[in-house]
This record gives C-alpha cells, structure tokens and sequence, in this order.
C-alpha cells in the first residue's frame, strides 16, 4: 500500500492541475448528445471541396467480415465486436479509427466502405462503447471528412452522424491526457469546423484552432522533435501537420490560412528529425512507445512533403565523423562511412514531464547500424495496456543500457505512468581530431543511494566504437549491460572475453569486453504490435563498478 501511494505521489506531482481537474471533471460530467434528427439542416454541410492529401495505411477491413490490425486478422461479422472484451482494447480503438476510409488504393473499395460506414452508424449508438471515446471520435471523424469529400458522398444521415460524433468531440477534449491526443482533438475539431456549416461547425472550428495554435508550438521542439520523444508518434503527427497544411490551403478561413507557413516551418524540421532518428534502411529506431507498421514511414512522409515542394535539410558526408546534436529532445546522432554507419544515443530526460505515457526507462541507451544493416536494437513494443508484458517492454533490461539490482532506472508503471524518473546530469560532447567522445551520466538509481550515478561514454573513431560504463556509490550491487543483436545477427564466442557478430552480408563485427563476465541468451524482438522475433543478446555481469566494451569492423573499399 505504501509503495503504491508512493508511485502515485511521484507521477501526480508531474502533471498539470488542468489534467486533474479534467480527471476528476470527466468522471462525472457525462456526454450529452441529440439525436441524428437534430442536426438535420439543409445548410449542415459546405460544398465539398475534394480531399488532395495522401494515404499511407493499407486496406484492413474486408468485406465487412474481418479486419485485420496490429498484425492480427478478427471476425467482425457479429454486432457486438465492437466493444468485445475478449479483443484488446487497442485493437478495437484501431477498428473504431476506420482508417480503411483513407487507405491506399480506397477508391476501388466504395461500396465496400459505405457499408462499413453505415453499420458503424446503426450498431454504435450515441455516447455508448469504444468508438465514442475521443481519441477515437478524433481519428475517426477525420477518415469520414477526407472519405465523404474524395467520394462526394451525399448522404444526410452520415452527415448527420458526422455532427453528432463532431458534438460529442468538442464537450471532450482530452485536457486530462494532452500531448498527442490533444492534438489528435484538435485536428479532427477543425476538419469537423470545416466540413460543418452551422453553429456547431463554428464552435468546433473555435476550438480547435485555439488548441492547435497553442499545441503546435508546445508539442514540436527546436531541433524539430515531437516532445514525446517517440520516432512512430513523431512520424504521425508529421502526418497531421500534412493534413493540416491540405485543408488550410483549401480553407477560405484567414486564421487558418496564417499557421500554414509556421506547420511548414515545423514540417521540414520534422523530416529533418526522423531522418536522422531512422536507420539507414529507413526504418525508425525504437526509442520510447515506437514499432514499425503503425506510423507513416519516413519515405510516405517525404513523398507528402513533395506535395508542397518541402525537403529536410540534410548533411551528408563521405569521409570521418559526422555529428548531428538534437538537443532540445537529448538525442546525438553519429554517422560515418557515408550514411552506413549510424550510432543514435539516447540523453533524454522524461519529457514531457506531464505526461509521460509513452515514455520507457532507456536512459544512455543506443542503437547502432553497420554497413546498412541494424546491429544493435532496442526491444521495441508488442502491446499496450496493463501486465507484465507491458511492463518489460518499457523497463530498462529491455534497452541497450545498464541496470542494478534489476532496477529500472525510472519508475514506470501501470502501462503509462512514470513515478520517479533518472534525469540527465553531464553530457559533454568532444571533438578530439579524428575521435568523438560523448559522454553522459543519469542519476535514477540515487533514489536507492545518494551519489549514486551511471556514467557512459562512447568513443567513436574509424570503424570503432567503444562504450565505457562506470557506476558511482555502487559497491556490492548487482549489475548488468544488456546489448540487443537484431535477429539477423549472429553470435559466435571466440573467448570468455572475446564475441564476433555475423552478418547477413559484410565483414565481422568484433566485441571485445572487460570489467565482467559475458554470457549469451535469447529474447524477444518486436518490430511491430503483436510481433514477437526470437533473437540474441549479450548479458553482461559486471565483476568492477566500471565495464567497456569495444565494437570494431572494417570497412568495405
């Protein structure tokens, strides 16, 4: 019991008192929603302007007997799936999103989708079930607007369901949760502003606007990274920006028409951002809440960017080291050997500090890429919710990174929730003439003992990396560095000492270690929800209060 009002302090105390007072505020003010006949106008709907934005998703419902998402196939012939406890609740948040409406290749699948759209509208009644929830309410909303104005679909009782899902949106904006879901809100309020002709239209757009104006210049930081430090939830919200960008230049409104060269400013900060946070095969790094196959992937993003004639700004190079300081979201990015060889380290805080649900206890964690071909991964995620599973996911064991004791380094728990987090205290960046040291320490494990702090330093040079670890105050602990192989690598003991990695093409990878005992085990990769990949790790068990590995290669010519 102590423990748990322990937690509970060291997360409340973070959060906004908006957020708790909407807590409380929406557990007893309930939805209040008219019926479909109320919002039966004939100027209900402006004159459909067609949708020109891109898609990315691939088809996920099939004839209106399965749909398949987060890599499992369901049955949904049944009235009830909706809110069928057996399914994970993500998943049935996916299947409410009815992303199919905006889906690659769509246009084939009319008639298809307007049954989909129709039956979402007779078995799911007002302010009832999943698909009433606002984060759901949000995504939804937005594939019916694009869905309806890129099929001229003249239709009084969706447009009518349109407005009545548009007024429950706006009595619910997600004060209490923020960050992306707030801004997920506010997109879909300004869709709904635009799509809507009467009084409600006006108010949605209203308020909208005004948390769209304060949130996009809250949520994208200076070096371009969405705050909550995630690549996926990053790449969405570029797609938002998109979006935004589409309807805005398609809007007669002025105010919204003034955000469109600020959203553009942020756009080619953004791409600059995941170019560099995406391994050299274009795939995002796993740091934080991110898998593969949920978000835009980077190329679907620079082909929308096209669009508007935006591009990243990006450096290049053929020769030595090429650092790139992300310093408002605390990552450092190394490249060298052209763009084959990549390092992304992790000096990240717990941000935001409010609302740290997709945040992971990966502090001085990394990644690395080798000749194109990822070497050493974070886990990734598999699921969301509650449970063990959840829980391993986001703790430190599951990180390229350091524990004691079998410790997290910040206190994650319930899913989404952070109590006491590590903070960054040094992080020292040295150019020594064809070497690049950095250098970082955290203090999460002070909470056991003061002065106790874990303190890493990478070494970069010509096809080597070494990675030096020191512990403070921890004599008599048990400690532990995990390094995760992608599943195509593989592991050969040379000596109690000595590792090489082989690779599915290119030269060998050396690991030489000292300062402890080395042994080999087997774990579960993610890279995708529901996806589980057996591959290698390498466990290391310090015998000393510092350890170094070194990581060495050789180049092709």
């Amino acid at each position: 019991m102590l423990k748990k009002l322990s937690l509970l302090f060291h997360t409340v105390k973070y959060m906004r008192f908006k957020q708790i007072f909407y807590r409380v505020y929406y557990r007893f003010r309930k939805v209040k929603v008219s019926e479909l006949d109320a919002y039966a106008q004939s100027d209900l709907r402006c004159k459909s302007p067609g949708w020109r934005g891109d898609a990315y998703c691939r088809q996920s419902i099939f004839e209106n007997e399965s749909a398949q998402f987060l890599n499992k196939k369901v049955d949904i012939t049944s009235s009830l799936i909706w809110n069928d406890s057996s399914q994970a609740k993500l998943w049935l948040y996916n299947l409410h999103y009815m992303d199919d409406l905006s889906s690659i290749g769509s246009d084939v699948r009319f008639r298809q989708q307007l049954a989909a759209v129709r039956r979402w509208i007779l078995e799911n009644p007002a302010a009832i079930g999943n698909g009433w929830e606002p984060y759901p309410l949000s995504l939804r909303l937005v594939n019916l607007i694009k869905w309806v104005w890129s099929n001229g679909v003249n239709d009084p009782d969706i447009d009518n369901s349109i407005a009545q899902q548009a007024d429950a949106l706006r009595q619910q904006p997600e004060y209490h949760i923020q960050a992306n879901h707030l801004f997920a809100n506010a997109k879909a309020l300004v869709f709904c502003g635009s799509f809507l002709t009467n009084k409600l239209g006006n108010e949605c757009f209203e308020l909208g606007l005004v948390i769209l104006e304060k949130e996009i210049n809250e949520q994208f930081l200076e070096d371009g990274g969405h705050f909550e430090l995630s690549p996926m939830y990053h790449s969405v919200m570029l797609w938002d920006i998109f979006d935004l960008i589409v309807l805005a230049e398609n809007s007669n409104n002025s105010r919204l028409q003034k955000l469109i060269p600020l959203m553009k400013e942020v756009a080619v900060k953004g791409l600059s951002w995941l170019n560099s946070m995406c391994h050299p095969d274009g795939s995002i790094s796993y740091f934080n809440d991110a898998s593969s196959g949920i978000a835009p992937s980077f190329k679907s993003l620079n082909s929308y960017a096209l669009k508007f004639n935006l591009r990243q700004n990006v450096d290049t190079v053929k020769d030595g080291l090429l650092v790139n300081d992300l310093r408002n979201t605390g990552f450092i990015v190394i490249t060298q050997n052209g763009p084959l060889d990549k390092l992304i380290i992790n000096l990240s805080d717990i941000f935001p500090n409010y609302q740290p649900g997709h945040a992971h206890s990966d502090s001085l964690s990394f990644e690395l890429s080798l000749f194109g071909q990822k070497v050493f991964v974070n886990q990734g995620v598999s699921q969301y919710g509650l449970g063990e599973q959840r829980d391993y996911e986001r703790s430190t064991e599951a990180h390229n990174t350091v524990s004691i004791d079998g410790e997290n380094s910040s206190e994650i728990w319930a899913g989404f929730r952070v109590a006491r987090r590590a903070r960054i205290v040094k992080r020292i960046i040295n150019n020594k003439g064809g070497s690049l040291e950095v250098e970082s320490a955290h203090d999460g494990y002070s909470r056991f003992k003061t002065g106790r702090y874990h303190t890493r330093k990478w070494t970069v040079s010509k096809n080597r990396v070494t990675i030096s670890d020191k512990m403070t105050n921890a004599h008599s602990c048990d400690i532990v560095s995990y390094y995760h192989l992608h599943p195509e690598i593989l592991i050969e003991i040379l000596s109690d000492s000595i590792l090489q990695l082989k690779m599915p093409e290119g030269p060998l990878i050396t690991l030489e270690f000292s300062g402890g005992s080395l042994s080999v085990e087997d774990y579960f990769y993610h890279p995708g929800f529901g996806l589980a990949v057996k591959a290698e790790r390498i466990k290391y068990n310090w015998t000393h209060v510092e350890s170094e590995v070194s990581i060495k290669w050789v180049a092709n010519d």
